[in-house]
């Protein structure tokens, strides 16, 4: 049986060209750091960057899953395009991870003391279209 989706909504083809198995496994492997994995605490901050950035933008998160490998968000139509989108939430979740002490690489700061990123350089967007 096939999923239902709501009338309206289009899945843009995009979103079924990720990477395979073997390629995520020859990234983790090339890794300079071991990957994150999220704890509650730090999921928890993650939500309340995100929370930050909404303020601040108007942007309408309409779902959001922090899960300790990586996150989903489902977002309306950014007033940036949604890589930038992406970025800036990134960067809010940083912060706020760094505000409460709770940072995945605060043992291993860079020599000016900022902290590697804990996320991937780009992301994965997929785009929900209304149809006319």
């Amino acid at each position: 049986m096939k999923p239902r989706r709501k009338p309206g909504l289009r899945l843009s083809r995009t979103c079924h060209n990720g990477p395979s198995l073997e390629q995520r496994q020859r990234t983790k492997a090339a890794l300079a750091r071991p990957e994150v994995v999220f704890n509650g605490k730090q999921a928890q901050a993650v939500g309340h960057g995100f929370a930050r950035f909404v303020a601040r933008s108007g942007t309408r998160i309409l779902a959001c899953a922090i899960m300790p490998l990586h996150t989903h968000l489902v977002f309306d139509r950014p007033p940036y395009p949604a890589e930038q989108s992406v970025n800036l939430l990134k960067g809010a979740a940083t912060t706020e991870l760094t505000r409460r002490g709770l940072h995945p690489f605060a043992d291993v700061p860079y020599k000016d003391g900022r902290f590697p990123t804990p996320w991937a350089r780009k992301q994965w967007i997929c785009y929900l279209n209304r149809e006319a």
